[in-house]
């Protein structure tokens, strides 16, 4: 394993990072688990204790010590998005974090990842705690009371509308159900969901065919989150959610940020 990951140091904090590149600089991933385990044991059986590890086959590209007061107390890491050119999108996609520290050192990370490395950043499945962090550091701000808007933005894997009312992320396995992922700015606070909207909001994406003609026609919003489920009852909100019943909730969204760009024209 040593030589397919090259280690670095920041001088300013110490901090290491791992980029997964071997010898000849050609870029790879690495296994999560076996990592952690390998060279944070400490850090690994915490995680495990507290029922976070990762599946067996997630794996990084790029991994970053979470440190507070010197000590490492979690990790955040990335994919490389590598459909796009040059390599420079990267995919946070996953992350630990105790319970009782805050997301802005997850942000301040992005941050330090963004400008320092050279790197864009799209957040993958964002909890609505992470969002709620985006907002106090002003990388997100509120259209109303529930709908947000980021700065950076969020990648999910695209599901029906009758799956993101009735299914947690964890009950599903989502290379069978999912043919393709969205990338969106809009996050609603009170249904704990990224929003996909397109310029066609009466059209919701509840299984129809996809193709190139028609895959960015189609609105939805994401699964659900075990831990916003377990937090917010999301679910339940989904389904007691009238305008999602009525198949008028893209539509009002759709309205609420035409105003909101007419006003701040």
């Amino acid at each position: 394993m040593h030589n397919r990951y090259q280690s670095f140091e920041n001088p300013e904090d110490n901090k290491k990072f791992y980029l997964a590149i071997d010898e000849e600089n050609i870029p790879n991933t690495i296994g999560i688990n076996d990592f952690l385990q390998e060279n944070y044991p400490s850090l690994y059986q915490s995680i495990k204790n507290a029922d976070k590890l990762r599946d067996d086959n997630d794996s990084f590209f790029l991994l970053k010590e979470i440190l507070y007061e010197g000590k490492v107390i979690g990790y955040v890491s990335y994919s490389l998005l590598d459909e796009f050119e040059e390599n420079s999108i990267l995919l946070l996609d996953g992350h630990y974090l105790p319970e009782d520290y805050d997301y802005s050192l997850i942000i301040d990370d992005m941050i330090e990842t963004g400008f320092w490395l050279g790197f864009q950043i799209i957040i993958k499945y964002p909890t609505r705690k992470f969002i709620e962090a985006l907002i106090d550091t002003e990388f997100a701000y509120r259209i109303d009371n529930k709908l947000v808007f980021s700065e950076i933005a969020f990648m999910t894997d695209t599901v029906s509308l009758d799956t993101s009312l009735n299914k947690v992320i964890d009950e599903v396995d989502l290379s069978e159900i999912s043919e393709s992922y969205t990338i969106s700015s809009l996050y609603d606070l009170d249904l704990c969901a990224v929003v996909t909207l397109t310029e066609k909001p009466q059209l919701v994406y509840d299984n129809q065919p996809l193709n190139d003609e028609n895959i960015d026609d189609y609105c939805s919003i994401s699964i659900a989150l075990r831990e916003d489920e377990d937090e917010f009852s999301c679910i339940t909100k989904r389904r007691k959610n009238k305008l999602l019943k009525n198949n008028k909730y893209f539509v009002n969204i759709y309205d609420i940020l035409t105003k909101y760009e007419e006003r701040h024209k």
